[in-house]
């Protein structure tokens, strides 16, 4: 059982915390990446020529999901690069 969840730092992008366990075993810690992560990766990768298919394989590597739960799919990473550049946060394509 956890005895307590303690939140180490919170940023926009990412959340740090650590478990304690009712038991006395080791805290474990958990970092997870938030979606503002993923679209600053996106628009990085997309920045130096990487296809949406490869920016996909790159998130769902790191375990990341979508806001809906989902794994990431080459047309949701296209959505994304379309809204970064329609927004004018990305340079380039159409």
């Amino acid at each position: 059982m956890v005895k307590v969840v303690i939140i180490k730092e919170r940023t926009r992008e990412q959340v740090r915390l650590r478990i304690v366990w009712q038991d006395g075993e080791p805290d474990t810690l958990v970092e997870t990446r938030l979606p503002p992560y993923a679209w600053k990766m996106i628009r990085s990768m997309a920045a130096r020529g990487a296809e949406p298919d490869k920016i996909a394989g790159e998130l769902n590597g790191l375990g990341m999901l979508t806001t809906q739960g989902n794994p990431w799919s080459k047309s949701t990473v296209q959505r994304i690069i379309w809204s970064l550049r329609k927004r004018g946060e990305l340079k380039g394509g159409a």
